[in-house]
C-alpha cells in the first residue's frame, strides 16, 4: 500500500510515455535508429544517425522498445514495482531516479559493448527493482513458474534471482570471446540490467524520503 503519496502519477506518466513511443514506433512516426543511444557516440561525440545522440541518447533510449513482449514485460514489471519506489522518494525524486538510473545502466552497458545501439527501459527498471529489494524484501509477489503455475514469493527471491540470472548471462557472453551466442542473448543488455540494479542499490538510501524504513516488514 501507498503511504506518503495518493497516487504515482509519475509511475504512470512513464509507463504511458512508453506506450504512445511504442504506437508511434509501429507507425513509422519514431524509428529507434534516431534515438537509440549508441554508447560511442557518446566518448567521442560523434554525430549520430538522427536528431538525438550522445547525452540526449541516454534518456531517449529508455522511451523505445524492440517487440510487443520486451514493452509488455517492462510494463509489468513498472507497475508491480515502481509505485512503491515512488512512494518512497517523492514524485519529483522518483522522476529524476528513473532517468539518472536509465542513463548509469547505458553507460555500463556502453562499457561492455561500445558501439551496439541500446533500447528500453530495462536498465532503469533493474534500478526500481533493486530499490524495491532494499524497502521490501518481504513483500510476496506473483511469479509464473515456467511460465505456466503462479507462485507466491518474496520480493528478495524474485529480484535476487533476476540479478543472479543477469550476472550468469552477462559472464558468459563475456567469457565467449570470438564465439556466437544465441541472436537472443546478445539482443539482451545484460550489463545495462546489472548496472542499473547497482545505481538503484546506492541511489534509493540517497533519495528516499527520511520517514521511509529500509528492509521494511511484509503488510499485514
Amino acid at each position: 500500500p501507498l503511504t506518503n503519496i495518493r497516487r504515482p502519477w509519475v509511475n504512470y506518466g512513464l509507463m504511458l510515455t512508453m506506450v504512445v513511443v511504442f504506437g508511434l514506433q509501429l507507425v513509422g512516426l519514431v524509428r529507434w535508429q534516431h534515438f537509440a543511444f549508441i554508447p560511442i557516440q557518446l566518448w567521442h561525440f560523434w554525430p549520430g544517425p538522427g536528431p538525438l545522440h550522445g547525452i540526449a541518447g541516454l534518456f531517449a533510449h529508455q522511451f523505445l522498445h524492440g517487440s510487443l513482449l520486451h514493452i509488455i514485460a517492462n510494463l509489468i514489471a513498472l507497475r508491480v514495482f515502481g509505485d512503491n519506489i515512488e512512494d518512497a522518494l517523492g514524485h519529483g525524486r522518483y522522476a529524476a531516479f528513473f532517468l539518472v538510473s536509465g542513463a548509469l545502466a547505458a553507460i555500463a552497458q556502453g562499457i561492455a559493448a561500445p558501439t551496439a545501439p541500446l533500447i528500453g527501459a530495462s536498465g532503469a527498471i533493474s534500478a526500481v527493482m533493486a530499490g524495491y529489494l532494499l524497502l521490501h524484501p518481504r513483500a510476496r509477489i506473483f511469479v509464473l513458474v515456467f511460465n505456466v503455475a503462479p507462485v507466491l514469493a518474496p520480493a528478495s527471491f524474485v529480484v535476487g534471482f533476476s540479478i543472479l540470472v543477469n550476472i550468469a548471462m552477462a559472464y558468459d557472453l563475456t567469457i565467449l570471446g570470438g564465439a556466437t551466442p544465441g541472436a537472443e542473448a546478445r539482443s539482451i543488455a545484460w550489463w545495462a540490467h546489472i548496472g542499473g540494479f547497482a545505481a538503484g542499490l546506492l541511489l534509493v538510501p540517497l533519495l528516499k524520503a527520511r520517514s521511509v524504513a529500509l528492509f521494511q516488514p511484509p503488510p499485514l
